[in-house]
């Protein structure tokens, strides 16, 4: 800049460096705000630094600090919450498996509906439900921000005759779902519709007493 924007490097002022990136091979590009605009950046930032700080009730240089025990608390609730689900999803530990399931035409069924628990978890809950009832067909449905997800599990012992992908169709259909997919053993769907979650599961429980899939 000096001698070429400015007199001399001198008239600048403050220099902070905003970002700094690769342009192509061997060449990097920066970014950074001079003089009276450096000055209201860096102002911004302590402006920023003190809100945050009066919300956490602490010193700015506290801050840091404070941030990271919320984290590590937030991770602990989160892995609690965790718990708290899967022990909803899974029943009972105490509770055998005649307990757990219901028997629909000589299949043990377990059904649950459940709410907030993320659709990603489904799959690992109804593993664990499986191997409570050792064979059977599980379904779990779950009411997330007001959309359900389905998850459907079939032992392999009756995934020939009953198939999860099926299953899943004719809930999915009814919670406005495209059908979803998966294996005759694990099947996966959702849908908008999180209201029709109990017509689902009723649904799909005449389906596998009537066999009409």
């Amino acid at each position: 800049c000096g001698g070429t924007h400015v007199n001399r490097t001198g008239d600048i002022g403050q220099f902070k460096l905003l970002s700094e990136s690769g342009v192509s091979a061997g060449i990097r590009r920066i970014e950074a705000v001079v003089g009276l605009a450096a000055n209201l950046h860096t102002n911004s930032i302590q402006n920023s630094l003190n809100e945050v700080a009066a919300l956490l009730k602490v010193t700015p240089l506290e801050v840091p600090s404070r941030v990271e025990i919320l984290i590590q608390e937030r991770k602990k609730l989160e892995k609690e919450m965790n718990a708290l689900r899967r022990s909803v999803a899974a029943g009972d530990n105490s509770k055998g498996k005649s307990e757990l399931a219901k028997n629909i035409s000589g299949i043990n069924f377990v059904g649950r509906t459940l709410t907030d628990v993320p659709p990603g978890q489904l799959k690992s809950f109804a593993d664990e439900l499986m191997a409570k009832i050792d064979n059977g067909i599980v379904v779990l449905i779950t009411n997330t921000k007001g959309k359900a997800s389905l998850v459907i599990k079939v032992s392999e012992d009756l995934s020939g005759k009953i198939s999860a992908v099926e299953l899943c169709q004719i809930g999915s259909k009814i919670l406005g779902g495209n059908g979803g997919g998966g294996r005759p053993e694990m099947a996966q769907a959702g849908g908008p519709n999180s209201s029709s979650i109990p017509l689902a599961l009723e649904t799909i429980e005449t389906a596998i007493r009537d066999r009409k899939i």
